[in-house]
């Protein structure tokens, strides 16, 4: 399984959330690493269920914003090249 991950928020009590991104299953995961003091527990949910379940707080609207970012990456990245459109180094004069 190839995971690439970013770092979504850090609060002052240092929990930490990351996104994780499931290459080969194309899917998005958040993990919580819970502080020391509380545990250390590690959790992870589906991206879209961290969203609907969460409230407004800075982890969330962090996430929020990191995945629409890369979902239009995505499919900017899957669209198939606009044929009437000019090469980057063919610019008008």
């Amino acid at each position: 399984m190839a995971l690439s991950f970013h770092d979504i928020y850090t609060s002052p009590n240092g929990d930490r959330w990351r996104l994780l991104r499931d290459e080969a299953a194309d899917r998005f995961l958040v993990r919580h690493d819970a502080n020391p003091s509380s545990g250390g527990h590690v959790t992870e949910l589906d991206a879209d269920d961290f969203l609907r379940r969460g409230g407004g707080g800075p982890e969330h609207v962090a996430a929020r914003q990191l995945l629409q970012s890369l979902r239009a990456d995505q499919e900017r990245d899957r669209a198939p090249p606009d044929e009437g459109a000019l090469p980057p180094d063919r610019g008008m004069v």
